[in-house]
């Protein structure tokens, strides 16, 4: 797995496999998931209905969360990491029978949800607590991982897409749900780390996420929380009903993830410790800004000029709040309880704003839920800033 910062991309056999299956993944989940919201949309939910779906699986990570931190310390990062994958599969595989099956809307966020808890906790546990690096090479590292998940999907909407176009949106599915079954091949080449994370408690996690001392963290988080979902699920969405073509969506999506990799990975190039402050400060106000546009904006101009706007600004971004995520949860003791309070603070807060957007969306026309969305996305993705002064 990744033993340190200093090490470098097709040099060490075990960072090789994790970044492969990676990267498969990426493919994967770049054909299906800004589909996903789409393809519900075609089957006639409404707006409210797909909002319910993202906010099932807020709910069922927070209530499976509080099992979750006893389990812990009974397994290695390599066995969580694993185990997440199948969860995954499961999702993409549930997706298509939503088709004849409208119950399942239901039952797929559970997957996702606990691909989320196993998968994204054994990564980055392990990439906080099993490096021992020096730090300077933090933003080699996150330049790089960013690098090759915007590569890989590049390639991935695009084809999604098409075939979307061509062979309809079953057979996408499936074929996305064989490629994040075969990431499991490479994950079996590396070895597993007990890590210590054995007091880890839902005390310890829940204490970290009101606690003055990482108040900073957590707001950022709150603020990052909105803007990965609604940037995620409904600005794709959003774009479909204007273009009304899931080739046109793929299209954009592939341009834009070639600008991130380049962008991170030369972000990442040219950053360390020190300057991930400053990345911050520069980038939010105007990621935040492209929000705003998108309000008063609104088309397919604004479509057009903002999604690549956003995708540099927000790959130069990603590049220092990782780095500072890092090296925060790195201090944190035992190792990996901020990880956990931060998986939790992002998902709480998608639980809150996903019930006001909700809520809201049963009284207006999804045209002026659409521009409550972006409001309310501009106005708390200033709060990622906050994560600048975490690292001060």
């Amino acid at each position: 797995m990744i033993h340190t910062h200093s090490h470098k991309f097709i040099q060490n056999k075990e960072v090789d496999a994790l970044y492969f299956a990676l990267s498969l993944l990426s493919f994967a989940e770049g054909m299906i998931s800004i589909f996903v919201p789409i393809f519900l949309w075609s089957l006639g939910f409404n707006i409210t209905s797909i909002l319910l779906f993202y906010l099932l699986e807020a709910v069922y990570f927070v209530v499976l969360s509080l099992g979750f931190s006893r389990f812990l310390n009974r397994f290695t990062d390599k066995a969580l990491i694993i185990a997440g994958v199948p969860f995954l599969v499961l999702y993409y595989g549930l997706i298509p029978l939503t088709t004849n099956l409208h119950w399942i809307i239901f039952v797929a966020p559970v997957f996702i949800a606990l691909y989320r808890l196993t998968f994204n906790i054994g990564y980055h546990t392990d990439f906080t607590c099993a490096s021992d690096g020096d730090s300077d090479d933090l933003g080699d590292e996150v330049g790089t991982q960013y690098m090759l998940v915007s590569l890989m999907q590049f390639a991935g909407p695009l084809l999604g897409g098409l075939l979307i176009a061509t062979a309809g949106y079953g057979t996408t599915f499936w074929v996305a749900t064989a490629v994040a079954a075969v990431a499991l091949i490479p994950l079996l080449f590396f070895k597993g780390h007990k890590l210590s994370i054995d007091a880890i408690t839902n005390t310890s996690v829940y204490s970290l996420i009101f606690s003055k001392e990482y108040r900073n963290l957590a707001l950022a988080s709150a603020g990052y929380a909105l803007e990965a979902t609604v940037g995620g699920a409904f600005w794709p969405l959003y774009i479909y009903l204007v273009f009304s073509s899931t080739k046109t969506v793929g299209g954009i999506y592939s341009s834009i993830a070639l600008l991130m990799a380049v962008t991170s990975f030369i972000a990442g190039r040219f950053s360390n410790k020190e300057r991930y402050g400053k990345i911050i400060t520069y980038t939010v106000p105007f990621v935040a800004l492209v929000w705003f546009i998108r309000v008063f904006f609104p088309g397919e101009l604004t479509i057009l000029i903002t999604t690549p706007l956003k995708s540099i600004l927000y790959a130069i971004m990603i590049v220092g709040w990782s780095g500072i995520y890092y090296l925060v949860a790195k201090k944190a003791r035992p190792c990996g309880t901020l990880i956990l309070a931060c998986e939790n603070i992002f998902t709480l807060s998608r639980v809150v704003s996903l019930t006001v957007l909700l809520t809201i969306s049963l009284f207006v026309s999804k045209e002026i839920l659409f521009s409550v969305m972006f409001f309310a996305t501009a106005v708390t993705t200033l709060y990622m800033g906050r994560i600048a002064k975490q690292a001060a």
